[in-house]
């Protein structure tokens, strides 16, 4: 969880440090096979690495607060995320 571990050595509140921060979890996706989303908030920095997950081509898997699993058939009828959650996450490679 990149949002976890550069803020120990990063300063978040530094807006270059900050930026600094999401493209080195940027360059770390590029290793993944899949991304996750918890929760139904997406922040800038959220939607700036889904963006770039779309671009790799990168699936995503996506989980409440709970961590129950949202199904993308489903997606446009469930009442755990908003529209701006639906427009983030169109056209993306789902699991």
């Amino acid at each position: 969880a990149p949002h976890l571990f550069f803020p120990q050595f990063l300063n978040d509140e530094k807006p270059e440090e900050r930026i600094e921060g999401i493209n080195l979890g940027v360059e770390m996706m590029k290793k993944c096979d899949q991304l996750w989303i918890f929760g139904s908030t997406i922040s800038q920095g959220m939607a700036y690495e889904l963006e770039k997950a779309r671009e790799m081509e990168i699936p995503i898997r996506m989980f409440d607060t709970e961590c129950n699993s949202i199904d993308v058939a489903t997606l446009k009828i469930d009442d755990r995320v908003d529209d701006n959650f639906r427009k983030t996450v169109d056209g993306m490679k789902f699991v």
